[in-house]
């Protein structure tokens, strides 16, 4: 059986915590069993391992109003 129901896209995008500017990919990812992906901000040049790519998108149920 098959059921569909709408949804909304939603962008995340990730921020240096020291100077605000927006992280960037490297291309780095650190092959475990979690995988972890280096990012750098385009602004200070902090760089800085997540447990996900970012920006990424982020896929929601859409609530009724």
């Amino acid at each position: 059986m098959k059921k569909s129901k709408p949804v909304e896209a939603e962008m995340v995008e990730l921020y240096c915590d020291e100077c605000g500017g927006r992280m960037m990919p490297t291309g780095i990812v650190i092959s475990t069993y979690l995988p972890r992906y280096q990012h750098q901000c385009a602004k200070c040049g902090k760089q800085e391992m997540r447990r996900h790519e970012y920006p990424r998108i982020i896929w929601k149920e859409k609530v009724s109003e």
